[in-house]
């Protein structure tokens, strides 16, 4: 029983543990180098006691983010940006509704920023190829209604002022 009431639901016991690495590396004055490697994993104890892996909706896959940053001149900047999402089966082929596999992409985006006036102009494309794709906990529930896409190809344009 809940000593809360019987509207607040009850976590099972549960311990997570990862890693994140952070590089970042400014080569010259022109290119830079980095990213960020993430790594999680955890376990819970189910209502009979037993230990078992906590699906990937609440514990993601391998995520790696790299970027290249480019200044042709020094009012012209450019990135390139990477994003991994690794693949991930806690419980191989179990297809349980809360326990479903997600599966690797990877995401591209660009940018480029001018200094104009007292500001900078920027312009971007966020998921360059149009990678089809839904998020990590749509793909780990394993029902179809919730497999809603993710946002494709969007390009912005800013300007903003600096004072």
């Amino acid at each position: 029983a809940n000593p809360d009431g019987p509207l607040i639901p009850l976590r099972e016991p549960r311990k997570i543990w990862g890693v994140e690495l952070t590089a970042d590396w400014r080569i010259d004055q022109q290119w830079g180098v980095g990213g960020v490697l993430t790594w999680l994993d955890g376990i819970r104890k189910t209502d009979t006691g037993d230990t078992r892996r906590i699906g990937s909706r609440e514990v993601p896959p391998v995520l790696v983010t790299g970027y290249v940053d480019y200044k042709p001149f020094p009012w012209w900047r450019n990135t390139l940006q990477l994003n991994y999402r690794g693949s991930r089966a806690p419980f191989g082929d179990n297809t349980d509704f809360e326990e479903g596999r997600v599966d690797g992409l990877l995401l591209v985006n660009v940018s480029a920023g001018f200094d104009v006036g007292s500001g900078e102009l920027q312009i971007g494309a966020q998921n360059l190829f149009n990678t089809a794709y839904t998020s990590i906990p749509a793909e780990a529930s394993n029902s179809g209604f919730l497999w809603l896409p993710e946002q494709g190809t969007r390009v912005t344009v800013s300007y903003s002022v600096k004072w």
